[in-house]
């Protein structure tokens, strides 16, 4: 097949939709010719050139950035759908299909539908993301218009969800809560998220121990990705900390990957705790702190997915607590794979504290996630998307 892929986030932007957008291509473009197509924007926070292009390297696909010209991020929202369009014009009259990346506060998937009418092509939208409450903040003025632009941008991208000849969502809670706001769709189906278990295979502990100049007595707790969105609930785990040091004195909360927001600045909360907030890292450095890391900590708030930062926990084998709806119930089992609590500080003190203070039930909870998570990996969902490509491939075709 010949595949136009659009997606609003890739390298060098570093987060969940960059990585299963490459991930997926790579994988399609294996056997298939991959376009894909995507903005040039300038990314506050980012990867550094060299890393991208380390990444982008083991990617057979065509990689088309539009405009040549970098995007300043606050603009993009606006601008991008016109360059979009525009390259998509000249490249997608070739293809046989069309997959869009949905994102509910880009336009993205809005433009390959306008591109499919044009060359009677089938769109297949994937949504590593829908609208959803997450959580509740007090918003500045500028938030709140911020807030108010993305729902405008999501109630018109969901009026086209039943255009699309497929409308992919990533677990099963995320299609009950767009069906609850466009209807039953016999096109909205699933495709998971998945993980790479090649970049977490055969990782020294010892070495990554001291790589990261730290010590085979401490116990590692362990936070990956994003954590100062309100719906990551870090609050509630910087309050269990205090309790948990108090018992266990070795431990030491890793906080990798974001900073911490203002509130737990302005509270102090981290003071007099062994916590240690890394902030952005290099995407070859995460899997020594997931070497070393004696327990995970997922999303605390009512997120309704499936984080990546929680299949690549569980690759490892890693005991993972997470929060009550915090991961779907395609992959988060309570009790068998990971422990799923509500967030309250004192409740997720004494369920940290259990795990690390029990070897044997920490081995029971990091097998099985292991065992979970392989049933997840990036080339089998990949090859599910594959099929779904020709099957409506075969009906556009049969329509004719």
């Amino acid at each position: 097949m010949n595949i136009a892929f659009f997606s609003y986030y890739y390298f060098p932007r570093a987060s969940a939709s960059t990585w299963s957008t490459f991930a997926l291509t790579k994988q399609l473009s294996k056997k298939n010719i991959v376009k894909l197509i995507v903005p040039n924007i300038k990314y506050k926070i980012a990867l550094n050139e060299e890393d991208s292009k380390e990444f982008e390297k083991n990617n057979q696909s065509i990689v088309y950035k539009t405009p040549k010209i970098k995007i300043p991020q606050d603009l993009a929202p606006f601008i991008t759908p016109f360059f979009l369009f525009f390259k998509g014009v000249k490249e997608v009259k070739s293809s046989d299909v069309i997959i869009c990346q949905f994102q509910p506060h880009h336009f993205t998937f809005i433009v390959g539908f306008f591109l499919s009418k044009i060359y009677n092509i089938p769109i297949v939208a994937r949504a590593n993301d829908i609208h959803r409450e997450m959580g509740v903040e007090n918003y500045s003025s500028f938030q709140r218009l911020n807030i108010f632009r993305r729902s405008m941008f999501n109630t018109l991208n969901e009026a086209f969800v039943k255009y699309a000849d497929a409308f992919l969502v990533v677990c099963a809670e995320n299609k009950r809560i767009l069906e609850s706001r466009v209807g039953k769709l016999h096109n909205i189906n699933l495709n998971f998220n998945g993980v790479d278990e090649s970049e977490f295979f055969n990782i020294d502990k010892s070495g990554s121990l001291q790589h990261l100049q730290l010590q085979d007595s401490d116990k590692i707790i362990l936070f990956v990705g994003r954590f100062s969105g309100p719906e990551y609930k870090i609050e509630v785990l910087m309050n269990a900390m205090k309790k948990v040091q108090n018992i266990l004195p070795e431990c030491i909360l890793l906080l990798v990957g974001d900073k911490l927001p203002d509130n737990i600045k302005q509270r102090n909360l981290s003071q007099n705790l062994r916590v240690r907030v890394v902030g952005h890292v290099p995407r070859s450095e995460i899997k020594h702190y997931l070497s070393v890391a004696d327990l995970c900590i997922g999303p605390l708030g009512r997120t309704n997915a499936i984080p990546l930062k929680i299949l690549e926990y569980m690759i490892c084998g890693k005991p993972v607590i997470t929060g009550f709806k915090s991961v779907s119930q395609d992959v988060a089992i309570d009790g068998f794979n990971c422990l799923v609590i509500p967030p309250e500080p004192d409740l997720l003190a004494d369920t940290i504290v259990e795990v690390l203070q029990n070897n044997e039930y920490a081995e029971y909870l990091g097998k099985n996630a292991r065992e979970t998570a392989l049933r997840f990996t990036w080339d089998s969902i990949a090859e599910e998307l594959e099929i779904i490509l020709l099957k409506t491939l075969r009906k556009r075709i049969a329509k004719k």
